[in-house]
């Protein structure tokens, strides 16, 4: 298959060249157009590249990044042949790039929330603070809470990768879990934002209103669903 000079071909053959020198093929960008992570930078020294090198390093990184994307979605809708799943499989592709590159990543994070807690006293993170750190923060508030719904016991599902070990990381620097509140169905938290919009002209619940505030959560989090 490979043999054939067909667009994603060269692409798969560029990104083998890319696992052979670095071990892996984890490409993460905030949003389109956003430098690299902090995390990134560091790893492949870009601070230290000169300015040609680093736009092209750059450059090539976010062509990388869009093309797994798409991928992704294209294998979520069934529009994926079989041997290029098996091609990108082999190469150690995370399918589930909102989850991260695995325990590494987690830990990264993980250091963040408990510097934040040492300083602050607690590890509610303000958005404004840090949206990364804040997503994290209430991901895995959600998680525990998603956990706690279904029981303990239960194996850990295929989006919800919160072992025990890392819920007793969390409790350890003062993670808070919160009250467990009803789960509420999508469309209705949809139809609330449809009410909300038809009452006061725009759909942007504010974070964290009073009176709003399942409402105002489930927004965030089907915005931040949304640049995943």
């Amino acid at each position: 298959m490979l043999i054939e000079p067909t667009r994603w071909n060269l692409m798969y053959q560029v990104l083998q060249r890319w696992h052979s020198q670095y071990g892996d093929i984890i490409f993460r960008m905030k949003q389109p157009g956003s430098e690299p992570p902090e995390h990134v930078r560091k790893r492949h020294g870009l601070d230290q590249m000169a300015p040609e090198e680093k736009e092209a390093w750059i450059k090539r990184y976010k062509k990388f990044s869009i093309f797994l994307k798409v991928q992704r979605q294209n294998r979520r809708r069934n529009l994926m042949e079989p041997y290029k799943v098996e091609l990108l499989n082999r190469l150690g592709i995370d399918w589930s790039p909102k989850i991260g590159p695995g325990l590494e990543m987690w830990a990264l994070k993980y250091d963040m929330l408990k510097k934040y807690s040492e300083e602050f006293g607690n590890c509610n993170v303000p958005r404004t603070y840090n949206k990364t750190l804040h997503i994290f923060m209430s991901s895995c508030r959600g998680k525990y809470n998603d956990r706690r719904r279904h029981g303990f016991d239960k194996d850990l599902s295929r989006t919800n990768h919160l072992t025990d070990e890392q819920i007793a990381l969390l409790e350890a620097i003062g993670m808070e879990w919160g009250e467990l509140l009803e789960k509420i169905p999508w469309e209705e938290h949809f139809k609330d934002l449809c009410r909300f919009k038809e009452k006061f002209g725009h759909p942007h619940v504010r974070w964290r209103d009073p009176e709003r505030i399942q409402l105002a959560n489930w927004v965030v989090f089907m915005r931040n669903k949304y640049m995943d």
